[in-house]
């Protein structure tokens, strides 16, 4: 399906926004583990703009759909030339990552705050609704 001027620009600009604080000087400057929630056109931005922020070490990602994950990889793996791994979990691509981002349309929280790292970075994208948040933090 193709993807409109709005749509792209959006998802350019959002991944864009997510890039600034993870940029060295506001972030650890030593390669990275990134770990994205989500497999759409958000995903492929904030992807796209956290390697042009950092040096990724690590990339993991994770789709309810094990299909849109599996793909999502290796599309993302070859655009990119670097490993991304498909996580059979969502606490499995959080796992000791020190970037994270959020990038679903999920009505119900996709990340766990025990589930995250001291020190970790969290980029949640796509928040439409205030009483709608893509992690609980405990």
């Amino acid at each position: 399906m193709r993807k409109g001027f709005g749509e792209v620009f959006s998802a350019d600009r959002c991944g864009a926004d997510g890039r600034t604080p993870c940029a060295p000087t506001s972030a650890p400057a030593a390669p990275g583990d990134l770990a994205i929630l989500g497999t759409g056109v958000q995903a492929r931005s904030h992807l796209a703009a956290m390697r042009a922020a950092r040096e990724l070490r690590r990339v993991r990602v994770y789709s309810r759909d094990a299909e849109r994950r599996r793909a999502f990889a290796r599309a993302e793996s070859e655009r990119h030339g670097l490993e991304v791994e498909a996580a059979p979990t969502a606490a499995a691509a959080v796992a000791g990552a020190d970037l994270v981002c959020t990038v679903t349309s999920s009505r119900e929280p996709v990340l766990m705050g025990e589930w995250l790292s001291p020190g970790v970075h969290v980029n949640a994208a796509g928040l439409k609704a205030l009483r709608r948040g893509h992690f609980i933090s405990r």
